[in-house]
């Protein structure tokens, strides 16, 4: 089956060819967006390294982060820099990306987000969401 997503023409693979060549970990990821997508259609990864600005330290913004990932079913990781901002990384289908960078703008309840800048990467198959020191 073809499917045409913006311009962009993707293959999808009868359920059955996906165990061909994958490890079990990269036949669950592949069947999990699989069961996640529209019918007919494949789920977009996308990664976002994140850049957040205001008042984003001493206000439980990672703690809370981390809570919203896992809610969210994201990955990657959120850390303290010494400039006073908080660096993230997010991966994942692309709705629940986006919900979390909805919620990174907003941040923690004590938070007050003054900016936040985005830069799209390549993903790294990333598990679970982790707080850095």
């Amino acid at each position: 089956m073809v499917v045409d997503l913006d311009d962009a023409t993707v293959e999808r693979p009868a359920l059955d060819d996906l165990a061909g060549g994958l490890d079990l970990g990269q036949l669950g990821h592949a069947l999990q967006c699989a069961d996640r997508s529209p019918p007919g259609i494949l789920a977009r990864m996308r990664a976002v390294e994140v850049l957040v600005t205001g008042k984003v330290q001493g206000v439980a913004f990672r703690a809370y982060a981390a809570r919203e990932a896992e809610r969210l079913g994201v990955a990657g990781w959120v850390r303290n820099r010494s400039d006073g901002t908080v660096h993230a990384l997010v991966e994942g289908d692309e709705g629940p990306v986006e919900d979390m960078l909805t919620w990174l703008r907003r941040g923690s309840p004590s938070a007050r987000v003054h900016h936040l800048a985005t830069v799209d990467t390549d993903p790294a198959d990333l598990v679970g969401f982790t707080v850095e020191e």
